[in-house]
């Protein structure tokens, strides 16, 4: 995996950088950045070991992003389907994922 390769995204220690599970760059390319069993803190109030974390690369979701995230969702819920669909800041106070992205996740539940 590319992410655990690549030194920017390791630690010293080994562990990820990026602590998601896939993510989603800016032209739509989904990367696998961590297996699913693996855990990566990638939320709080307890629910790392039971989620799965997907990022948009930005700050605001491109076209390509949208039309990638369904793919994304469905690789998940296929793998892990007791898994729901939250934002970042149903979990915790943050602005993340942003307004867009917040009304495409509501939308699409």
């Amino acid at each position: 995996n590319w992410f655990h390769t690549h030194s920017s995204y390791v630690t010293s220690g080994g562990t990820p950088h990026l602590c998601y599970h896939l993510y989603i760059d800016r032209d739509g390319t989904t990367y696998k950045a961590n297996d699913l069993s693996d855990l990566v803190w990638h939320c709080d109030a307890g629910r790392n070991a039971n989620t799965a974390g997907i990022s948009c690369r930005g700050v605001a979701p491109t076209k390509a992003q949208l039309a990638a995230l369904p793919h994304a969702i469905s690789y998940v819920r296929r793998l892990c389907p007791a898994r729901g669909l939250m934002a970042h800041s149903e979990v915790k106070s943050t602005s993340c994922p942003g307004p867009e992205l917040m009304a495409w996740v509501r939308h699409h539940r």
